[in-house]
C-alpha cells in the first residue's frame, strides 16, 4: 500500500512503485486506487507430505473455508462485495 504524500512538491505518478493499492488525499477525501480488481488480503500455505490421501487435503480444506465463511458472515459490512464472491459459492 502506497499513501502519497498532498504536500509533496514532486507528486509521484500513480503506479510508480507498483503498488497493488494507492492513496491519495483529493478533495479533502482519501481516494483509494486499486492496481487490479482482486486484492487479497490474505494468503495461507498449507504443505501437506507427499503420500498424503486426497479426501485428507480435501477435508482440511473444506474445514477452512467453512471457517473463513463463518468469519466472513460476521465481517461482511467491512468487505467490498467483489473480494467476498469466492466464498459465498455454495
Amino acid at each position: 500500500m502506497l499513501m502519497h504524500n498532498p504536500r509533496a512538491l514532486h507528486p509521484l505518478p500513480t503506479g510508480w512503485f507498483g503498488a497493488p493499492l494507492e492513496e491519495r488525499l483529493e478533495e479533502g477525501q482519501i481516494v483509494s486506487r486499486f492496481a487490479e480488481p482482486f486484492l487479497p488480503f490474505m494468503s495461507m500455505t498449507m504443505n501437506f507430505p507427499g503420500d498424503t490421501p486426497t479426501h485428507v487435503v480435501q477435508k482440511v480444506v473444506d474445514n477452512l473455508i467453512a471457517k473463513l465463511r463463518a468469519v466472513m458472515r460476521t465481517e461482511r459490512a467491512f468487505l467490498p462485495e467483489k473480494r467476498l464472491a469466492i466464498l459465498q459459492s455454495p
